[in-house]
This record gives structure tokens, C-alpha cells and sequence, in this order.
């Protein structure tokens, strides 16, 4: 089984949002009660499945019973696992993908088999397979991977063109890792090859920052994973990798964000562009006292990270900070000749309920900073924010 010790937390705020919104204390919620918030017109069969991998054991033939509590663990593994709760035609991808282990229903030798093995230990899966034919295999939940969502491929006998694995020579059995992960070297050598991205470029480094919010003051290792929740909440803030006049989206949404949102301050550059930061720590930061009023600078929001949110916080007098939220439509901006994520400052103002922006760029020159936030405007960008040793002296192209 997974390391019960290993730290795990939601992925997408919507998970944590939807595990908050059933009944039932924060550790534990009953097993009916989240079938029931999931789909209402969820099929017996697939019911049972998430009922199943919920409760650890796939293999139990006994009925569950609808009152079993499960652990908020078990939900952050399995939507680590199978996709978050996040709406899709009509269903979710945790749903959709659960529905889909029916694929892996097998005829073998007029028996019906499944190679989807679940919760199982790598000595339990050699123990399965040792007196077994070569070729026999399975799919598990990984141990060591637990909280990134990864799973094993364990088989008798050597695949070929596959990479060493761990195992047991002596018996002829090994076992691969199957991560939604890639290195963060080919993400960036890719982007490279495609577009003509400088590996060693600013907006490398800024790809490489914003894919590591916890690193807050470092980069990734080039043999670092990322994770695929990871890549999709970049694209989701700025734009996909679609093909764009020789370049994309995501690459030219950076480099617009490296090249414009520095500020000089005393003769030195600062850029407003916080990134990942909690709200707690944008108060502290803009709160201190070599930041006086109108200081301000712009973060992700956590609760809009779906919808490709930020939040500008300001600081207007010397004890209040004030929080907007920034709403966009991250699904459509990618469909024109230029991106436009249609983003909305929040509350919007009367007779001003059509008008969106763009980019994050143009929403703080056109309307961040000429307009006035409880008597004070944006004049001060909020300073030693952890962008700045990556944007600080870029040099536009010729």
C-alpha cells in the first residue's frame, strides 16, 4: 500500500472546493455522500468501481456499505490518480476516467480477467505473478508515487524497448513506473524545438519558476518531473502551445509579461508579478514599512486557478490591503489570430460590464493603473518579489 505518512493535498482548488461542499467533517466524509455529489446519475457499475478504489480494495466481493467513511486522503489519491472533479460534458474527468477502467476488462482463454490490479504491494504483485507465463502482467496503483498520481507496470519476462526497472531478475519479473510527469528538460527542449526558445532564455527560466511554485526562490533541476496539473495550470494562465506567426501562445504571453511588467523604482528594475503566493504572504510583504500606499502586485488565485484567475492586491493605507480577483475565460483565448483571455477585474464597474482585457499586461497598464482603489492608484510595484532576479535587465529583440 501507499506510505500513510506521505504528505499529500489537493491538486485543483475545485477538488478541495468539492470535498468542502459535502457533508460531514473536514478528515471523513460518508462513502453515499460523495457518489452522490459526484453524479447523481452515476451508473451502478461505475458506483461501485469509485466506491471500490475509495475504499482501497477492488478485489472485495462483499457489498460497501453506503455509510463507510472515507478519508480525505483516499479522495485527494483517487483524483490524483483518475482526474479532477472539474465539470466535462455533462460528467467530470474523474468520472469519465473511472468509466473508462472498463477497457481493461480482458478475455483470456474464455475467461474474463482485468489487468487493473489497484492497491498492491510490489511483493504482492511478484507473489501474483511468479508462476505465470511470460507475458502475464498488471497494472497498480505505485507505492512510492502515491501522491502524484502514478502507477506500476508489473510483468513476467523482458519488454523490449522498454527502460530497466526495478524487480527480481531471479524470477524473471520487473516493474515500471507510469508517472503523469515528464522531465522538465524535455518540456523546455521541446518548446525549443518547435519555437526557437532559448533553453538558457528569460522565458525558460520563467517556465521553469512558474512550473516550481514551491521552490519559490530556485528553478528546477533540468531532471526534475512536472507534473501534468502542473503544465495544464501554465497553459490555463497563459495560453497553450498552438502555433502562433512562428512561435505560441504560452511563449509569447511570457515573454509580453517579462518585457512589460517591470517598473523602476530608485533606478532600479521591479517587476508587480508575484506568481504563486498566498494571500497571508502578499499582506506581509506589501504590509511592511518601506511599502507605503498604493504599492500593489499581481498573483495567482488559488481558488480561480481553473479559470486562469489572478488577484491584484494593493495596499491602501497603511494598515488595509485590499484583494480584486481577476476572471478570465482561459477556454476560448487561444481561438483568434491574437490571445485574449477576456479578463475581468472584479467588481466590475457600472457601465463597464462588457469590457474585458486580454492579457494580464494590458488589464494593469489600461485599467490597474489609472484607476483609483479606495482613494489611491497602483503607483508602487511591491518589491523583492521572486520574479524579479529572472525578469530584471531583459533586453527586448531586435
Amino acid at each position: 500500500m501507499d506510505n500513510d505518512t506521505l504528505t499529500v493535498k489537493f491538486y485543483n482548488q475545485c477538488d478541495a472546493d468539492f470535498w468542502n461542499a459535502i457533508p460531514g467533517d473536514q478528515e471523513y466524509k460518508l462513502l453515499s455522500d460523495i457518489c452522490t455529489t459526484l453524479s447523481r446519475s452515476l451508473n451502478e457499475k461505475t458506483r461501485n468501481l469509485i466506491s471500490r478504489l475509495l475504499s482501497g480494495d477492488i478485489s472485495c466481493l462483499r457489498p460497501l456499505s453506503s455509510d463507510q467513511k472515507i478519508s480525505e486522503r483516499s479522495f485527494i489519491l483517487l483524483t490524483a490518480r483518475f482526474g479532477s472533479t472539474q465539470p466535462r460534458n455533462d460528467s467530470c474527468y474523474l468520472v469519465q476516467q473511472v468509466q473508462n477502467l472498463s477497457k481493461s476488462i480482458v478475455n483470456y482463454d474464455g475467461e474474463i480477467h482485468s489487468w487493473f490490479g489497484g492497491e498492491m504491494t510490489m511483493d504482492e504483485a511478484e507473489t501474483r505473478l511468479q508462476n505465470k507465463p511470460d507475458g502475464t502482467y498488471l497494472v497498480r496503483f505505485s507505492e512510492g508515487y502515491a501522491a502524484q498520481g502514478g502507477f506500476a507496470f508489473s510483468v513476467k519476462g523482458v519488454v523490449k524497448e522498454m527502460p530497466v526497472a526495478e524487480g527480481s531478475p531471479l524470477q524473471n519479473i520487473y516493474h515500471y513506473r507510469i508517472l503523469n510527469e515528464k522531465p522538465l528538460n524535455n518540456i523546455l527542449l521541446k518548446l525549443s524545438k518547435d519555437f526557437g526558445m532559448d533553453q538558457k532564455g528569460r522565458e525558460a527560466k520563467t517556465i521553469s519558476r512558474l512550473l516550481a511554485p514551491e521552490r519559490k526562490n530556485s528553478n528546477l533541476d533540468p531532471e526534475d518531473l512536472v507534473s501534468k496539473e502542473s503544465f495544464l495550470s501554465l497553459t490555463t494562465r497563459f495560453g497553450s502551445t498552438k502555433s502562433l506567426n512562428g512561435s505560441c501562445y504560452l511563449l509569447q504571453q511570457i515573454e509580453q509579461l517579462v518585457e512589460n511588467s517591470i517598473r523602476r523604482i530608485e533606478g532600479k528594475k521591479y517587476s508587480w508579478f508575484a506568481g504563486d503566493m498566498e494571500m497571508e504572504e502578499a499582506e506581509r510583504r506589501l504590509g511592511s514599512s518601506v511599502h507605503g500606499p498604493g504599492t500593489y502586485l499581481i498573483r495567482f488565485s488559488e481558488k480561480e486557478a481553473s479559470k486562469g484567475g489572478f488577484v491584484f492586491s494593493i495596499k491602501v493605507n497603511k494598515t488595509i490591503i485590499r484583494h480584486y480577483v481577476i476572471k478570465g475565460k482561459p477556454d476560448t483565448a487561444c481561438n483568434g489570430n491574437e490571445y485574449d483571455a477576456k479578463l475581468v477585474l472584479l467588481p466590475v464597474e457600472e457601465g463597464k460590464e462588457n469590457e474585458t482585457f486580454p492579457n494580464l499586461v494590458t488589464l494593469v497598464e489600461d485599467r490597474i493603473r489609472i484607476h483609483e482603489f479606495h482613494g489611491v492608484k497602483a503607483q508602487y510595484v511591491c518589491r523583492d518579489l521572486q520574479f524579479n532576479a529572472v525578469f530584471r535587465g531583459y533586453k527586448q529583440k531586435k
